[in-house]
């Protein structure tokens, strides 16, 4: 029995990396996931890799989280594909050197904005879908 039986998590920039890890290992503990990137080609990979691995349901889809309306149609997506949303991982984020200042602020703080601010409309429950990564990968190693 996994600590994620029966959730339905969405990551942000799970093509590599951190949200890849997570993606994985959060599969591996009984969640669906809905895997998100602006790299489609990386986020399918990812996708794969859990569902060849025999773990629980994913699925993957292109986003950009500065598009407010490819934020909300990734959390539809994710309700309808997987049955819901308990849990969004905000995971999206570019370094400082990689972009323009505009540019950075706009992925890693406005981005994350978009979808906590918009997650309650789709979540399962009335208080809304956590989006409290801290606590709920403490003690986790990918």
């Amino acid at each position: 029995m996994g600590k994620l039986d029966g959730k339905v998590v969405l990551i942000t920039g799970a093509a590599s990396g951190i949200g890849r890890a997570s993606a994985i290992r959060m599969a591996a503990e009984g969640a669906a996931v809905m895997c998100a990137d602006i790299d489609l080609a990386g986020v399918r990979e990812t996708a794969a890799m859990i569902t060849e691995g025999g773990s629980n349901a994913a699925a993957a889809l292109e986003l950009d989280v500065v598009n407010e309306a490819e934020v909300q149609t990734a959390l539809q997506s994710t309700v309808d594909e997987l049955g819901g949303l308990d849990v969004i991982f905000n995971n999206a984020g570019i370094g400082g050197n990689e972009a323009g200042w505009d540019k950075t602020i706009a992925i890693n703080l406005s981005g994350v904005y978009t979808a906590c601010s918009t997650v309650p409309r789709f979540s399962r429950s009335a208080v809304g879908a956590r989006s409290s990564t801290p606590r709920l990968l403490r003690g986790w190693s990918a």
